[in-house]
């Protein structure tokens, strides 16, 4: 990725930081999570997805887990994600389904990167 590309990127961020409010469908904070279900800022053919944050995944960056075609069944799905990052153990690994352009370019540079362990487990043990 060269440079006017990762400014490109980092323009889109803070875009989609501004319009989340118009987008989120639902946001549920736990403990040690957040499950948020909102459309998608980019346009990837996703009409609307399912992440979680949590500091026990991912450095706590978003892992994207289900994508959705309609407003219904996301929110089924983030009431479903609520009950199950708020039991414990937590899962293993969670597996990022992102559809967005900047998940693409991801799997080209780095592939892999779509498994997030949870803290503390070994990529090997899940594999």
């Amino acid at each position: 990725m060269d440079l006017m590309e990762l400014i490109s990127m980092l323009a889109r961020v803070q875009e989609a930081a501004k319009t989340y409010e118009e987008r989120k469908v639902e946001r549920t904070e736990g403990e040690d999570f957040c499950v948020s279900t909102a459309k998608p800022f980019s346009h990837n053919g996703t009409k609307y997805e399912t992440a979680i944050f949590s500091p026990c995944y991912n450095n706590g960056l978003p892992v994207v887990v289900e994508n959705h075609e309609c407003e219904e069944d996301a929110r089924d799905a983030h009431e479903e994600w609520v009950k199950i990052m708020g039991r414990r153990p937590l899962p293993k690994v969670l597996y990022d389904l992102s559809s967005s352009p900047e998940a693409l370019e991801l799997d080209k540079e780095s592939p892999g990167w779509r498994v997030a362990c949870r803290e503390g487990e070994d990529e090997e043990v899940v594999a």
